[in-house]
């Protein structure tokens, strides 16, 4: 009886420690930490440059799209970065940013990235998921990197979000206030 009790303690003990931890895996992190006090950043544009779609590059995902679908696709992604915007600036309360470029001289710059997006399907009887992946550097003025981080976001395709377009952009805040909650705590805010 008191190793059936100890065996659910420890139990569920691990499970807690799970749900718990940051939703980013971290790549590069600069010790001694440089980015302690700092209170403005340089936020450049999303980028594209390396995204893979399901298996294919960009341009081999969009060669089988129509036209009205790749002006589709473009307008999700103008959408996902402001999502991402405007999750990051929700969740990082107390750190400015400055639109990069131009930017501002002497500041920290927060560079996104998406790498993968599986816009995923919805059809009542069979569904697919949404997933993105997006990587954020951190780079400090001289061009070095200082910090790089990895967040994955998984979008349910259900009933009520059928659309893969709404659920990248609800993709896009989540990763947005990923990447804010992770600079809160850089920065030295995060309570």
């Amino acid at each position: 009886m008191i190793a059936r009790r100890a065996f659910l303690l420890l139990s569920l003990l691990v499970l807690a420690l799970v749900g718990c931890g940051p939703r980013w895996v971290i790549h590069q992190q600069a010790t001694p930490n440089p980015l302690n006090g700092q209170r403005k950043f340089n936020l450049e544009g999303m980028h594209w440059e390396n995204l893979r779609i399901g298996g294919k590059d960009e341009a081999g995902y969009l060669a089988e799209k129509d036209e009205k679908q790749r002006a589709s696709f473009q307008e999700d992604k103008a959408a996902f970065q402001e999502r991402f915007i405007a999750g990051l600036t929700n969740r990082a309360q107390g750190i400015g940013l400055v639109p990069a470029p131009p930017g501002e001289q002497g500041l920290y710059t927060l560079r996104p990235s998406v790498t993968f997006f599986e816009p995923g399907f919805y059809a009542y009887a069979a569904a697919r998921d949404s997933e993105v992946d997006i990587t954020v550097q951190i780079v400090a003025q001289d061009g070095k990197l200082i910090d790089e981080i990895t967040i994955h976001s998984r979008v349910a395709a259900t009933m009520t979000s059928p659309a893969s377009g709404g659920r990248m952009r609800t993709a896009g805040e989540d990763v947005g206030n990923v990447t804010g909650k992770y600079m809160l705590l850089r920065t030295g805010l995060a309570n």
